[in-house]
């Protein structure tokens, strides 16, 4: 959030100054952390699924939110310049947690995995 905050306080004061180059640069910011704003809380879902396993109400709910926030990195800035998770990878993602009823902690894992090696988010995967 710091990060955001600062880049839009950043890029309207250089729109203010006529610095194109500083507010290029906070775009270039804003639209990657809130690709990964999408993609950690698709994983952090993931994570609750995980720990839910057992429990289908619980596992259910954090994969139905998890689908929701893997959907939506394929409209975002980074997907749409061809910088981020490709349509196919958004759906390949989606592909492992379509089964509700018999997802494993495997498919779980594979979508994680994927999600956080095309965002950037593999150090912290664990812990989202």
């Amino acid at each position: 959030a710091t990060k955001i905050a600062t880049a839009f306080r950043t890029g309207r004061a250089a729109i203010d100054n006529q610095d194109y180059t500083v507010r290029d640069a906070q775009i270039a910011i804003i639209v990657d952390e809130i690709d990964k704003v999408c993609a950690g809380t698709a994983i952090h879902y993931l994570n609750g699924a995980k720990a839910n396993i057992a429990d289908a109400t619980i596992k259910n709910h954090e994969l139905s939110e998890a689908r929701a926030f893997i959907n939506g990195l394929r409209y975002g800035q980074k997907s749409i310049s061809g910088t981020g998770m490709s349509a196919s990878e958004v759906d390949t993602a989606l592909g492992y947690v379509a089964d509700f009823a018999n997802v494993t902690i495997s498919d779980l894992n594979a979508a994680i995995d994927l999600i956080a090696s095309k965002t950037g988010l593999t150090s912290v995967k664990a812990t989202l």
